[in-house]
């Protein structure tokens, strides 16, 4: 998925588990209409990422204290945007999503969606460090398959 901005979607290993996590720990397994409304509206939050991935609106925040050395070294920021969550109120009211940004090769890498109701405060850095190094190896691991396809001699079809 990407966008005008020349922004791409990748996400991180934990963000699909966390996508079910918040649908069913903000809305419960009968109300599927307002799991569907709080996916609509995460994938329209997503969609807004890709043309402003930095805006004003989303915040850069502070990485966890063992993981921000090494992810700002390779060129990772760390934002956090807020959004209205369908038919909540309160904590749960104000859902959250918070990703990293590689500005150098515009990845905007989604880690986790949550509410207070979740999570009081932030995600806990613990947590929070485990995603972003997961992200961390993702990127390296997809690198390294990129660079060793683009070292193999191509083959001609037609000869195999």
């Amino acid at each position: 998925m990407s966008g005008s901005s020349g922004c791409r979607l990748e996400f991180g290993p934990a963000f699909e588990r966390s996508l079910l996590d918040f649908e069913r720990e903000n809305y419960g397994r009968k109300d599927t209409k307002g799991r569907a409304e709080a996916r609509e509206m995460v994938k329209a939050v997503l969609a807004r990422l890709l043309e402003w991935p930095s805006v004003a609106g989303n915040r850069q925040e502070p990485y966890p204290p063992k993981s921000g050395e090494a992810a700002t070294k390779e060129g990772w920021l760390l934002f956090k945007i807020e959004f209205h969550t369908p038919r909540l109120t309160g904590d749960p009211g104000c859902g959250r999503l918070v990703y990293l940004v590689h500005k150098d090769e515009q990845i905007i890498m989604p880690l986790v969606v949550y509410t207070h109701k979740q999570y009081l405060g932030r995600v806990p850095n613990q947590t929070l460090e485990e995603m972003i190094e997961n992200a961390r190896f993702q990127k390296k691991q997809r690198d390294a398959r990129v660079q060793a396809a683009l070292e193999t001699p191509a083959t001609d079809p037609e000869q195999t």
